[in-house]
């Protein structure tokens, strides 16, 4: 038997349910996989055509391992009390595919079609209320567009498929409610759908028919012609005959009243007055072009014209700018500036050019600074909106036509000729003191003709496109995000302080969820106030989910999606492709090799597409050589159709150039490390000149790597083992830093994925990464311990030996931190030892450096000096190995303590400093200044200690933990009470103490506990 708790929602968002509580199903690609399942009525699919439905052409390597690992998971989900050795009884293995049995009505899509069947016979029965009733419980089944955010050529012909019926049954509800109820209750409904749905003509029947009977005749014959004009300019045709004869009897008054007309019948549907969904919009009419030519100008035209008392060009000039937005908020430097920049000059014209992304708020800016200088200009604002988003830009000469006409020339005057009608057009307001805004504008060359050249005039322009900047004599400026507090400003001048001030944490969900993007805030703030009922959090949470965010950011006809689509159509094949793939690593930002790697270009190529990519407004570069795009572009562009089917190699090409670079950086860096650890890589991966380049390289790659992992984990298992590989590659080149909590919580979700895969190999190299990072960053030795329990008996099984020595080091450092020296200092000579025997003289010169490390804490010098001396001589056969310094600085530790030497501990103490220098590695630089300082206190060379404690602290500040601040404080404290200076001193010390409390430790003495 199957649970009889089990339920499953695709009507909107991919949802499952057990004994009426919700769970999260998760990974997308999971996702699909249950609905292909769960869309086929019980009927088992093979792997094959699991595969197929879920992936397509865009498969993954190991792909039916891939799926394997999908239904392990939708196991556990269907039924997590399952025992290991019960078999399944809701997701069954069929040959080598599977079959999901529920009991009838488990899935909401199988309830819609049992009560639109039953709907049929109501209505069979000549029971339309019955029906009515019937089929508004089944539409009330969607929440949204069907499968919202499931990938996969099934999943996508679901969704068409789940869409067609929802609008039948929509039709079939009309055609009851029209004859049941009054028909004003439906307008609004069908207005909304008739502009989600245009070239329906039924729909466009019923909203004829509820406006005529609702006595508004004239708007019921609009809608016909606005169908006919749809038709026509869309596919070719006239309406249909039903269509016709319906606009001929409303012509002729000649349209009967509802078949059942009782007042009993007569309640308004609950469904036919629920505001439009967030799929829904409302188109405005086209309008008649006015003119010959000027086809192209009907959103233009209303703008530009002036009234018909404007007869002569000398007569009253026009005040056309559109109303100021009376809640513009922030900006208020950059609308100083743009005032003071267009300002008259009586010697010249000014100008000034604000470029920014779809959205962003250029033309309310434009308008708020217009209405700002209007005193100045008092002989005429014009304001035109040149259309160069569209896929048809207006066109320069008839803009100027369209201007000369408004300022009074008579049609007859107009000259045929762009650069006639633009020499008019000086020649009219010359002498004049006038002010042009020309909204979104297309580049330099479509605006050179409409600028007024006299003193005194001036132009604002606002643009997509950074080639709009090229306008001689402009002031450019690049138009900002909201700061957070405006945006939540904007927010709550929309709707009011009372429900913002209810529900803060909410407000800062939504404005972070829009990208602080002033069109996405007023969009959601204008549905939110349309909802007085309806908590901020409900918003909130539905704009967390990613896969319907530009979704529920439409209202009316203005979307965010519909913004970013003008500039997408504009994109040319090769910058189209580049928009599409950059998008899929979902990283913070990408470098300009990352990106090559992503487009399979070289770096120049790759360096052209981004930077033509930022200058029409599609992607940002946040420094130099980095590109990233804002979050809701993001979003756009992994869902626009990827026609060339390039989206599946992106990652693996990605993750094949980080695992190059990454090697490329050991190779460097620690000559002699085996590389025959990581498979062979395609890329030839990122390339260094000195060490310095290497870590900035890794500290600036670390947040992607981050994000990458945690991707992967999601949505591409199959390349986890290559995300362990690079974690794996870098764990010995990288610092602690305010990443690692992110770093370790992704290595965790890489484990699951291994484990889950049943791969042993890559299960334990992740544990012996994760030990790393949780020992050295996270100063947390009992979970690095835990995860090596299991890592270290695998390894050893496999014969896995190199990884097994790292292992072993990692398992010393976590009893060194843990209190337990003695099991450290005999685990770190094991993994020398065995590093040695496998011919890698770098990890075994590490390991060994760690050995003296624990053996001068331990005060067994002799040893500590002998592990000095080896690491010493193991880096002489190295060029620059990092451990060098380390193993100088242990070295100095023995002559100060041992020999009581402290000059030579000093000079040793500088050479570890030097060494320290010139591998970049910082943390290893704090760890030689505290040494250097110590031993200068000791040789009473007290500026020479002031001066390597306070580094010291700067740099363990910026580059390590609070502990290693605390440490540093410690010395710092020492060598100011012993220049005198004990007010420092005393505030140095209770800083240290409190960071050390934070930790829950006590404070040690410097020269004890290596941090490192």
């Amino acid at each position: 038997m199957t649970d009889p708790g089990v339920r499953i929602t695709v009507l909107g968002s991919m949802t499952l349910w057990q004994a009426g509580a919700q769970t999260t199903i998760g990974r997308p690609r999971t996702q699909a996989v249950l609905a292909a399942l769960a869309l086929t009525d019980g009927r088992p699919l093979s792997a094959a055509e699991l595969v197929d439905a879920v992936w397509g052409e865009e498969l993954p390597r190991q792909a039916t391992h891939s799926l394997r690992t999908h239904v392990l998971l939708l196991r556990k989900l269907l039924e997590p009390d399952r025992g290991m050795r019960t078999r399944p009884a809701v997701l069954l293995s069929v040959g080598d595919g599977y079959r999901l049995r529920l009991e009838p009505d488990a899935i909401d899509v199988q309830r819609a079609r049992r009560l639109a069947t039953a709907a049929e016979n109501a209505a069979a029965a000549h029971d339309p209320e019955q029906a009515l009733a019937l089929l508004t419980q089944a539409l009330e089944l969607w929440r949204g567009a069907p499968l919202i955010g499931v990938p996969g050529p099934f999943a996508e012909s679901q969704r068409r498929a789940l869409t067609e019926l929802r609008i039948t049954l929509l039709e079939a509800r009309f055609e009851h409610a029209l004859e049941l109820h009054r028909p004003e209750t439906l307008v609004a409904e069908l207005t909304a759908l008739t502009a989600e749905y245009p070239l329906r003509e039924r729909l466009r029947g019923f909203l004829m028919t509820a406006l005529d009977r609702s006595g508004r005749r004239g708007e019921a014959l609009a809608v016909y012609q606005e169908a006919r004009r749809t038709l026509i300019d869309e596919l070719g045709i006239e309406p249909g005959r039903p269509l016709t004869e319906l606009h001929q009897r409303i012509l002729t008054d000649d349209l009967p009243g509802p078949a059942h007309s009782n007042p009993s019948a007569r309640q308004p549907l609950a469904a036919s007055t629920r505001p439009p969904g967030p799929n829904q919009s409302a188109r405005q009419s086209s309008m008649v072009p006015s003119g010959p030519g000027d086809s192209n100008l009907v959103l233009l035209q209303p703008v530009i014209a002036v009234s018909a008392q404007a007869v002569t060009a000398r007569g009253l000039l026009p005040a056309q700018l559109p109303v100021d937005v009376g809640d513009f908020v922030g900006r208020g430097e950059l609308v100083a500036e743009l005032v003071e920049c267009l300002t008259p000059d009586p010697a010249a014209p000014v100008s000034a050019v604000v470029i920014g992304m779809g959205g962003a708020g250029k033309t309310t800016l434009a308008v708020h600074v217009a209405h700002a200088l209007a005193e100045h200009y008092p002989d005429g604002q014009w304001f035109a909106d040149l259309g160069g988003a569209d896929e048809r830009p207006a066109e320069p000469d008839q803009v100027l036509g369209v201007l000369l006409r408004g300022l009074g020339i008579p049609e007859g005057a107009v000259p045929p000729d762009g650069a006639a009608r633009s020499a008019l057009l000086r020649e009219t307001v010359r002498g004049r003191r006038v002010l042009l805004v020309l909204d979104n504008a297309r580049d330099a060359a479509q605006l050179a003709t409409l600028l007024p050249a006299t003193p005194g005039s001036a132009v604002l322009v606002t643009s997509r496109n950074a080639a709009a900047g090229m306008l001689p004599g402009a002031w450019v400026t690049a138009l900002e995000l909201l700061r957070p507090e405006e945006a939540k400003q904007l927010f709550r001048s929309i709707i009011g302080a009372r429900r913002v001030d209810a529900e803060p944490e909410a407000v800062d969900a939504i404005v972070t969820a829009c990208g602080l993007l002033p069109l996405a805030i007023r969009i959601i703030a204008a549905r939110i106030a349309a909802r007085p009922q309806w908590p901020i959090s409900a918003v909130a949470t539905r704009l967390a989910d990613e896969r319907r965010r530009l979704g529920e950011l439409r209202v009316g006809n203005s979307a965010v999606e519909s913004t970013f689509q003008f500039g997408y159509r504009q994109l040319d094949p090769a910058l189209a492709r580049a928009f599409r793939l950059l998008a899929v690593p979902a990283v913070p930002d990408l470098s300009v090799a990352a990106a090559a790697a992503v487009l399979d270009r070289t770096v120049p190529e790759a360096e052209q597409l981004c930077e033509a990519l930022i200058d029409v407004g599609l992607l940002e570069s946040p420094r130099p050589g980095r590109y990233r795009y804002h979050d809701l572009l993001r979003l756009f562009a992994i869902q626009v159709e990827d026609p060339e089917g390039e989206r599946a190699q992106a990652l693996p090409r990605l993750t094949d150039h980080l695992l190059a670079t990454a090697k490329n950086i050991l190779q460097r860096q620690c000559p002699g490390h085996r590389l025959d650890l990581f498979v062979e890589t395609a890329s030839p991966g990122a390339q260094f000149d000195d060490l310095s380049s290497m870590y900035d390289w890794i500290r600036a790659e670390e947040p992607g790597i981050i994000a990458l992992n945690r991707q992967v984990a999601a949505d591409q298992p199959g390349l986890a083992a290559v995300c362990v590989q690079i974690a794996l590659a870098l764990a010995s080149r990288r610092d602690a830093s305010t990443h690692s909590p992110q770093l370790v919580r992704s290595l965790y979700e890489l484990l699951d994925v291994a484990v889950a895969q049943g791969d042993t190999t890559t299960a334990s190299r992740v544990r012996v990464t994760l030990a790393a990072a949780l020992t050295t960053d996270l100063n947390d030795p009992t979970a690095a311990r835990e995860v090596l329990r299991l890592a270290l008996p695998d390894l050893a099984a496999a014969g896995d030996r190199l990884i097994w020595a790292v292992g072993m080091e990692m398992d010393g450092l976590a009893d060194y931190f843990g209190g337990r020296p003695a099991d450290a200092i005999g685990k770190l000579r094991t993994a020398a030892r065995t590093f040695g025997s496998e011919g890698d003289p770098w990890n075994e010169g590490r390991s060994t450096a760690g050995l003296a490390v624990f053996c001068a804490d331990a005060g067994q010098w002799d040893e500590c000096a002998a592990a000095g001396e080896r690491a010493l001589a193991l880096a002489g056969g190295t060029p620059r190995p990092d451990f060098e310094s380390i193993a100088l600085k242990e070295l100095s530790r023995v002559a100060l303590v041992r020999d009581g030497d402290a000059p030579r501990a000093l000079a040793l103490a500088e050479k570890a400093v030097r060494a320290a220098r010139g591998h970049g590695r910082f943390l290893y630089l704090g760890f030689a200044l505290l040494r250097s300082a110590e031993s200068a206190l000791q040789a009473d060379r007290l500026d020479l200690a002031e001066s390597a404690a306070a580094e010291a602290v700067r740099t363990l500040t910026d580059h390590g933990g609070p502990g290693h601040r605390a440490q540093a404080l410690v010395l710092q404290s020492r060598v100011l009470d012993t220049l005198g200076r004990t007010a420092e001193a005393v505030a140095a010390q209770q800083e240290a103490v409190a960071l050390y409390e934070k930790l829950g430790v006590t404070a040690p003495t410097v020269g004890g506990r290596y941090s490192g």
